[in-house]
């Protein structure tokens, strides 16, 4: 008799915890429907909008839905939908009955990054969002946030536009703005934030991380006059210190230098306005009021853009080797070095997709044997690409075959030490080979 009632007692619990260790999903149903039996079981609706390619979107389902908190928090408080947003040859039946709903959520809920995560409550509002892989704690805080009246994204929007403004947590709605793709609200939000708030509030508060991201995320709204950029300006190492990045004051002072003292006075509309800018009457202006060191800094790189925009490549060439003179580039060096060796190549094939002056190419060709002297032993097989194809241009067909096929052969050695059969650019190289014999362009001729 004792044995009887402890299998009675046990075995319900026992399916309990069976049936809260996995998400029960709504399967065969439309947003709409899951919608309507939500109302009827007054629960919340959750749609994990996922892709078959998406990587994340399989750590989700391995690792995050398969845990048993979550597990019971959707199946206790959500109905659960989950909905393939491409598709594939093999759909099953019930997948491809709901193509349509996928679009359908797709235009009318804005979903542009996988996975991404939609709230309904449960009388059908969208109140909450999210996207991105989350780790199973960080998806029951989701959880709890977009069940909550006072955190939800959309419940907050509305409290704004209804004339709640907290000031002291608005950053965190403008980046969900931003973050959620709804890039006019962010901006309309950020702009009433500087306006009532940043240029009110005491100048020392302006130095902390949340501004510094906040200035990262609306650049266009400093100018030289506002009180963080004289921050920035005589305070480098402090905020590159509460910015926790090296050269974070440097982008900001160099980004508003550069558009009021340069750009504002080249460009009309995103337009060039002069073939001859008054670059003399730029650079004095610039020491003037900044000092030598961001006209040297600003000025030729300025002048680089704007001859490329315009499309002057003698103008163009002159003023790179003037740089390449006064400071002798250095090996390799990372994208964001404009003083590597990969900038000299990036702009002689720039000059040789664009120019077809053969004294530009001539001094492109020098820049990348310059980029290929730096960069022994081994250099980047880009650079003799890019060698090859400006000694085509230039007529030099049997140099340019030879130094093509010397790219193949040191990408192939590269692609042998990891187990693979050809280099990672074997193929295309090989086209550019093939198209030299022929006598066919390699650039995009007119």
């Amino acid at each position: 008799m004792r044995l009887s009632f402890f299998l009675f007692v046990f075995f319900p619990l026992l399916g309990n915890a069976q049936e809260n260790s996995t998400v029960k999903w709504v399967e065969d149903k439309s947003l709409e429907q899951a919608k309507a039996l939500a109302k009827q079981e007054n629960k919340y609706v959750f749609v994990d909008c996922y892709a078959t390619w998406c990587g994340p979107c399989k750590m989700m389902d391995k690792n995050v839905y398969s845990d048993k908190a979550v597990a019971a928090m959707l199946n206790e408080k959500f109905v659960s939908v989950k909905v393939q947003m491409d598709s594939t040859k093999v759909d099953a039946e019930q997948i491809k009955a709901l193509y349509a709903d996928a679009r359908r959520i797709r235009q009318e809920y804005n979903v542009i990054a996988y996975p991404s995560f939609l709230f309904f409550s449960p009388d059908g509002k969208l109140v909450h969002r999210d996207f991105g892989f989350k780790d199973a704690n960080d998806f029951v805080v989701l959880l709890s946030l977009a069940e909550n009246g006072n955190k939800q994204y959309f419940a907050l929007i509305e409290k704004y536009f209804n004339g709640y403004k907290d000031y002291s947590n608005m950053i965190s709605l403008i980046k969900m703005s931003g973050q959620f793709g709804y890039r006019d609200t962010a901006l309309m939000i950020a702009k009433d934030y500087k306006a009532n708030w940043l240029e009110k509030v005491e100048k020392v508060e302006l130095m902390n991380k949340d501004i510094i991201d906040f200035y990262l995320m609306f650049p266009t709204l400093l100018d030289s006059k506002n009180r963080f950029f004289e921050l920035c300006f005589h305070h480098q190492q402090t905020i590159d210190s509460i910015g926790k990045e090296k050269g974070t004051a440097l982008k900001f002072i160099n980004y508003i230098i550069g558009r009021e003292e340069i750009w504002d006075k080249l460009l009309k509309d995103k337009k060039p306005i002069s073939n001859d800018p008054e670059w003399d009457e730029i650079t004095s202006s610039i020491k003037l009021k900044y000092g030598v060191q961001f006209a040297t800094a600003l000025v030729p790189a300025a002048k680089l853009r704007y001859y490329k925009i315009i499309k002057d490549w003698s103008k163009f060439a002159m003023v790179k080797d003037e740089q390449i003179m006064q400071e002798p580039p250095k090996r390799r060096g990372g994208l964001l070095d404009g003083n590597s060796t990969w900038y000299l190549n990036t702009d002689a094939w720039t000059v040789f997709l664009e120019c077809g002056d053969s004294v530009v190419l001539s001094k492109a060709l020098n820049w990348i044997d310059i980029a290929i002297k730096l960069d022994q032993p081994k250099p980047n097989v880009q650079y003799l690409d890019t060698r090859a194809n400006l000694l085509y241009k230039l007529g030099r067909v049997q140099e340019a075959i030879d130094q093509e096929q010397q790219a193949i052969e040191q990408d192939d050695a590269t692609a042998v030490t990891s187990g693979k059969t050809k280099g990672f650019f074997h193929d295309e190289y090989a086209s550019t080979v093939l198209k030299i014999k022929n006598g066919e362009p390699t650039w995009n001729a007119p």
